[in-house]
């Protein structure tokens, strides 16, 4: 039985269009129209696949096409040519198989999210060369001076303290040759009491947040940092949060896609739960190492947490890192030396 229905056709070679009729013959597509009569055999046809609700494209092995309307149900007439959809094709129009693949998809990303991700971006960061470490600190570090830190107004004599006070920590940490771990004094009115660290080691400490904390409170945040930089949470954060530009980075060779994003990450970066809880373990001890008490910390997160809801600012020390009261409860639980 012969199927015809109405399209359009262009020669490949200009825009013009011709009304033609398209029917089977004997399984092949007889084409008629203005100075057209050609019958052609299924295969030497390349029959699109379907787009939704646009047109039904058929091409020639001369660059010719013919496009049918929807309202033509071209289906009718490439079934009379022998067409069969693939497999493919027949699930996009098939609302279980479409659920199927949704629930499928969208299992499959959660699963990668949430195990292969971590475990991809850990590897990476154990990898990274200390040489990008210090190229990406100092690219942030920089960026950083020009849009949103200022110089730091603390004392020189308390900032030597301060920097005596990391060095006494640094003694009773682990081996962790790695990282140069140095204090960067600066100040930031805008973003509020803050500390934070690069991943090379380089610790920024803001004025606002030595006016706020006494010394044996914020060597507890320092403490703190050095947990995160010796773990690569920030780099493993940074990476997971870049992963596009890190993969399209190596791909092409140019860091200059992951560094671009480094600045606003070193800012916004929220670490995990986990991470937390294993900085302010491993804070803990170094603090236990110098006899100083763990409930410091605990101490000097609750002072942040009062500022950062009298503020209600997005800046403050626990928009990176989140409070919860489990890691204060937690900290207390440690015995004072």
């Amino acid at each position: 039985m012969s199927v015809s229905v109405s399209g359009n056709y262009f020669d490949g070679k200009s825009s013009r269009r011709i009304p033609v009729r398209l029917s089977s013959v004997d399984q092949s597509l007889h084409l008629t129209g203005e100075g057209i009569d050609r019958i052609v055999p299924p295969v030497l046809l390349n029959i699109m696949e379907p787009m939704g609700k646009t047109h039904r494209r058929i091409l020639f092995r001369d660059g010719g096409y013919c496009e049918i309307a929807p309202m033509e149900n071209p289906e009718n007439l490439l079934a009379a040519l022998g067409h069969r959809e693939s497999r493919e094709v027949s699930w996009q129009f098939n609302i279980k198989a479409v659920l199927v693949s949704l629930v499928l998809s969208t299992t499959a990303l959660a699963l990668l999210y949430y195990y292969a991700l971590p475990q991809f971006t850990t590897w990476t960061a154990n990898r990274i060369h200390p040489h990008f470490m210090d190229k990406a600190s100092e690219e942030t570090l920089s960026t950083l001076d020009k849009q949103l830190l200022r110089p730091s107004l603390l004392s020189r004599e308390r900032q030597q303290s301060l920097e005596n006070r990391l060095q006494l920590l640094l003694a009773t940490a682990p081996a962790i040759s790695e990282f140069t771990f140095t204090l960067q004094f600066r100040s930031a009115p805008s973003i509020g009491p803050n500390a934070f660290a690069l991943p090379n080691g380089s610790i920024i400490l803001l004025d606002e947040l030595t006016r706020l904390l006494d010394d044996d409170e914020i060597v507890a945040v320092l403490a703190h940092e050095i947990g995160h930089v010796s773990a690569r949470d920030g780099l493993r954060q940074l990476i997971q949060g870049s992963l596009v530009g890190a993969i399209t980075a190596w791909y092409i060779g140019d860091a200059s896609s992951l560094l671009a994003s480094l600045p606003a990450a070193a800012l916004s970066t929220r670490y995990s739960r986990t991470m937390e809880s294993e900085a302010d373990h491993y804070g803990a001890i170094l603090l236990i190492g110098q006899h100083i008490s763990p409930n410091l910390l605990a101490d000097a997160l609750r002072k942040l947490q009062d500022i950062q809801q009298s503020k209600a600012s997005d800046f403050v020390y626990f928009s990176s890192h989140p409070l919860t009261a489990d890691r204060i409860r937690q900290l207390r639980q440690f015995k004072a030396p």
